[in-house]
């Protein structure tokens, strides 16, 4: 993404793989977990193909249209095969459409970083900059689940339809309230299903073509991100306008922190254990109960009794 603010940025100002990244991180002082041993040197990569960009004369907004062609690309085959698994599962087709699915968002996935990258580097920042590139994440959000959407209508299975539109309004959601809360307030990044967190659990999906069971997990945890969202919104309003301390949206005191990993910082040791769960989720769900490769369909089947 480009920088926050719209004035351009000289690089020597911009922030390191480190403080930009795990900001949170080192503002609470947390132990450092595997996501940051793994981020990190990601991030300084990520830096040092940005300024070759630069050099080659890439810019920032050419960067964030290039990430939405090629997510549109990774549409294309979840809509012809966002059901198809890789090995022999009984009633399902087996294919290569979500794995090719995965390289492009995969492709995509590095672009939504290089553009604010190559922006702050470059010093190529700019507010129309901004606009376009989260219009354009909007879009890229949008995308998979459409797809998904238009596969699952076409093999004609309602609740994963539905699924699907779900998650969608959830991603949408996410975003939405960010957008708004920080016309009025520093919401920060409360709530763990941030985009890079969606980002990642679709990359799952597509390397395992383990879509129906992606989709049971959008459709359902990320809507507490939502309400976590509202409250801390809520709360946070509710406090200014009173005068009294802003609440915190980060750990829990005491003990009680371990209860609630998902207010760790992104990079904390709890917060790698909200990535194992949800990952070790999407990639063994279906292998333990077969439900989640998606081969019935519980909702038409509810509204066929309600309609008989």
């Amino acid at each position: 993404m480009h920088a926050e603010h719209g004035k351009p940025i000289s690089p020597s100002t911009g922030p390191s793989a480190d403080r930009g990244d795990f900001s949170q991180l080192r503002k609470t002082g947390e132990r450092r977990g595997s996501t940051w041993a793994i981020g990190y040197p990601v991030g300084k990569a990520r830096d040092q193909l940005a300024r070759a960009l630069v050099r080659i004369g890439a810019t920032p907004n050419a960067i964030t249209v290039a990430g939405l062609v090629l997510t549109c690309g990774a549409g294309v085959c979840l809509a012809v095969g966002g059901s198809h698994t890789f090995g022999r599962v009984e009633g399902l087709r087996s294919s290569l459409w979500c794995f090719i699915a995965f390289w492009l968002l995969f492709g995509a996935g590095a672009c939504d970083m290089l553009d604010g990258a190559a922006a702050r580097v470059g010093g190529a920042s700019t507010r129309f900059g901004q606009v376009l590139d989260s219009t354009l994440d909007r879009f890229s959000d949008c995308v998979p689940y459409l797809a998904l959407i238009v596969h699952f209508a076409w093999v004609g299975n309602a609740t994963l339809c539905a699924l699907a539109g779900i998650a969608l309004v959830h991603a949408y959601s996410i975003s939405y309230i960010k957008a708004r809360s920080d016309n009025l307030i520093d919401l920060g990044r409360v709530g763990w299903w941030q985009r890079p967190e969606r980002c990642v659990a679709f990359l799952t999906g597509t390397l395992f073509g383990h879509m129906p069971a992606l989709l049971w997990q959008q459709a359902t945890v990320p809507f507490f991100t939502v309400v976590f969202r509202l409250r801390h919104s809520s709360a946070v309003i509710r406090a200014e306008e009173q005068g009294v301390e802003l609440p915190d949206g980060g750990p829990l005191p005491g003990v009680w922190r371990y209860l609630a990993p998902w207010r760790h910082a992104r990079g904390s040791l709890p917060y790698d254990s909200m990535v194992i769960v949800n990952i070790a989720w999407t990639i063994a769900a279906p292998w333990i109960w077969p439900f989640f490769y998606g081969r019935s369909d519980p909702l038409r089947a509810l509204m066929d009794r309600c309609l008989a």
